[in-house]
Formats: C-alpha cells, structure tokens, sequence
C-alpha cells in the first residue's frame, strides 16, 4: 500500500489552467477565461446584449479563445456575443438555452461543428453567419425560427442533423438567405 501511494505522489498531475480574466456578463452571469484558451460562462439567466462586438468585455481576448463553454443555467447568448472568434475550435452549449442572439457566432472561422440544444427556439439573424469551416450543424427539435442569415457563407457546411420528425422540421421558419442550410443533406435523427 505504501509503494501505492509513493507511486501516485510521483506521477505527475495535469495542471489546471489558471484564470486570467474574469467579469460579468448578465444581472447573474459571470465569465472567466483561463490561459488555456477556455471562456466559461456561468450562473443562471439571459446574457447581456452588446451593440456591437467591440463592447463584449472579452473582446480584448477574441484571438486567445479557442473553446466557448456556457453552463447550465445560461438561458440566451446575447447579441453579437462572440463575434469574430477566429481561433474558436470548440462550442458547448447548455440544455437550459433558449435564445442565440444576431451574431452571436458571426465569422467564427474555425468552428466545424455545433450541436444546438434541444431547448433552443430561436437562432438569431447572422448567428452563425461565414463560420467558414462549418460541416456538420445538430439543430434541437425545439428550433421554431432561423433567423435571417444565420448560416449564410457557411460554405463548408454539407450535413445538417435535427432532433425532430420531418413534419416538425418543415415548420420551422428560416429566414432568408440560409442556402448553406437549406441545401446541407439534412438527416432527422
């Protein structure tokens, strides 16, 4: 049992990233980014919305941030929330989402993939707008409106992924200019 445990203490440890920026970003939201690239938002309710990128209080960190996690609790991403996070690889959204802001995801570049939570209504206009690598979208089977180029100049994206039945999927409504979506083969899952 002793060798056990030398051998444990020896072994070494992942280290955890360290917070090197943090704020608020709803009446109950906070937000932390660590040096490895993560920005996590947490507590419970709406995002605030910005007028425009510049006024997100992660702005100063868009090219650092390569994963995006919003916790359980989060009920909307706000209005040009994340808007150019060229470096964004990875995107985990909650089940407590209801609401994607306009542009809440505008010309994140890098982004391959995305699975819309089942809790979702509503995909703002541009949400998603030249996500570029974009191939493969998961859309919850709660989605009742796609805004208005909210996949536009999406051109990667090929597969479109839906939680719901066909019928259910037919009524949703997608605004204008979402060809990438609409012409994505699109499998009901």
């Amino acid at each position: 049992a002793l060798t056990l445990v030398l051998l444990l203490c020896l072994v070494p440890r992942q280290a955890e990233a360290d917070v090197i920026k943090s704020g608020t970003c709803g009446d109950n939201l906070t937000w932390t980014l660590d040096d490895a690239g993560t920005l996590t938002i947490s507590g419970t309710g709406p995002m605030y919305d910005y007028l425009s990128s510049n006024d997100c209080p992660w702005v100063h960190w868009r090219s650092a941030t390569k994963k995006i996690e919003i916790r359980d609790g989060v009920t909307s991403i706000g209005r040009n929330a994340f808007y150019n996070f060229d470096n964004l690889t990875e995107l985990s959204l909650p089940d407590s989402l209801t609401t994607i802001g306009a542009n809440a995801f505008y010309g994140c570049k890098s982004l391959t993939s995305v699975t819309i939570p089942d809790s979702v209504t509503t995909i703002g206009d541009y949400a998603f707008y030249y996500c570029e690598e974009l191939t493969s979208v998961t859309i919850g089977n709660s989605v009742t409106t796609i805004g208005e180029y909210a996949f536009y100049s999406c051109d990667s994206l090929t597969d479109v992924y839906y939680t719901g039945s066909e019928a259910k999927w037919q009524q949703i409504s997608i605004g204008s200019n979402n060809e990438p979506l609409t012409n994505a083969t699109l499998h009901i899952e």
